[in-house]
């Protein structure tokens, strides 16, 4: 659903191998985790839609917040689904590098991450990949 939450690491408690873990995000029904890093306020993340939009947040914009809520969008999508419909992947970046983007019919993307628009939280990002038809993006790694 295009949701973040930053938490402090002071908020997750030392466990044994054996322990469940605590929860760290609510999760609405049919959401999945694609991202769990931890990010400075001087670092970006890379935010990427199955359509091919993209946008660039600054790290310094994820505000602080207990652990196990429902976070903040970090990315909304139009209603009539043209913007995307949920976040195909995040990417942490601590300098401007080269990303790989995988689209789902095997065309792969090289992009320098600058190429991505600094923007807010509550934006939609801009056309960083063509998605024609029923190809989508999968994912996003740095280029090696």
């Amino acid at each position: 659903g295009g949701m973040s939450i930053r938490i402090s690491t002071d908020q997750i408690p030392v466990m044994g191998r054996v322990s469940a873990g605590v929860r760290g995000m609510k999760l609405e029904s049919g959401d999945a985790l694609i991202l769990a890093a931890q990010i400075e306020n001087q670092d970006e993340v890379l935010l990427l839609s199955e359509r091919g939009f993209g946008k660039s947040v600054p790290g310094a914009m994820f505000d602080a917040q207990g652990r196990a809520g429902k976070g903040v969008h970090c990315f909304f999508f139009n209603k009539s689904g043209t913007t995307g419909t949920y976040l195909a992947s995040a990417l942490p970046l601590s300098s401007p590098c080269g990303v790989e983007i995988a689209q789902q019919g095997g065309q792969t993307t090289c992009l320098d991450s600058r190429l991505f628009p600094v923007q807010g939280l509550s934006d939609k990002g801009k056309p960083v990949v063509v998605a024609i038809l029923d190809d989508i993006v999968t994912g996003m790694t740095k280029e090696k």
